[in-house]
């Protein structure tokens, strides 16, 4: 194989790298991960328009499963995205030019960095909101529990006055009993039905927390990235100020000996003239 097929090789590989395709490549991925950050941003709006009304009397009935649905699907999307922030990351600039890598890395990188953080921020307030309304919840059933409580011993204690004058006022027995039992039966399904939301939001909390945990474990490993590639532009801009290190130093050598040449040139015209002179004395001399 001659030179010249080396040559041509090396062109065909260089243009290869730097082929059309594979800046669409990585505009395709730019832009991908650009949408998917305006969606996680939409929906951490969403999240927090729904997270100020928990526990108030503008908290709507499908509330909570919008905000379970939100929080679910923007977690897909984090993960998903991270994914692809990690290849964009480590993306490699041979073919490209490495400024625009560089400057859309540290743009993406930036920016879902900001996304994960203020994702986790409304998650948590989510957590908090969300133990508040259920800790309130638990103190109202409390307080109807003993509402109730009292009122069966009102109920109770008028039974004992009704049975003393049951046969004055001729009412069954069963009548009574049904009188009785029947604020009981209405506090247990209540009571029930209480208890089973409050398990319901225990687990949203559960999930809500579960979810916090795996996007602190994707924000360390992007901050590992981060590190790593931040690690590599240290390198480089090391080998940067080395490289203006040694030109500085060969451009102070470079004017150091044009100093000396120019001090040199100086003494050796100096010396030109005193010879010129002392050659035209001597020749005065042997005229005269």
């Amino acid at each position: 194989m001659s030179f010249n097929d080396l040559e041509s090789g090396g062109v065909q590989l260089s243009r290869a790298s730097n082929s059309p395709g594979r800046k669409d490549e990585f505009t395709q991925l730019k832009d991908k991960l650009s949408i998917s950050i305006f969606k996680i941003n939409g929906n951490i709006q969403g999240i927090n328009r729904i997270v100020t009304v928990l526990g108030t009397t503008k908290e709507q009935g499908d509330s909570r499963d919008r905000l379970h649905e939100l929080l679910e699907s923007t977690r897909v999307i984090v993960k998903n995205t991270s994914e692809d922030v990690r290849r964009l990351t480590t993306w490699d600039q041979a073919g490209d030019k490495p400024d625009v890598v560089s400057n859309t890395q540290a743009k993406i990188n930036r920016e879902f960095s900001l996304a994960i953080q203020s994702f986790q921020r409304v998650q948590k307030e989510a957590a908090e909101r969300t133990k508040i309304s259920t800790e309130r919840e638990l103190q109202r059933v409390s307080n109807q529990q003993q509402t109730v409580s009292r009122n069966q011993d009102e109920v109770l204690y008028n039974h004992q006055d009704q049975f003393q004058l049951e046969e004055e006022n001729a009412i069954p027995q069963e009548q009574l009993q049904q009188q009785v039992q029947q604020p009981r039966r209405m506090t247990d399904a209540e009571r029930r039905y209480q208890e089973g939301l409050i398990e319901e939001r225990d687990n949203e909390i559960r999930d809500i927390e579960t979810g916090i945990q795996e996007l602190n474990d994707i924000f360390r490993d992007l901050g590992n990235i981060v590190v790593e590639q931040g690690g590599m532009l240290d390198n480089i801009e090391s080998n940067v100020y080395s490289i203006a290190s040694d030109t500085n130093r060969a451009n102070q050598q470079l004017v150091s000996a044009h100093e000396y040449q120019r001090k040199a040139g100086k003494r050796a015209f100096c010396l030109l003239i005193i010879l010129v002179i002392v050659v035209l004395i001597v020749v005065l001399v042997l005229i005269l």
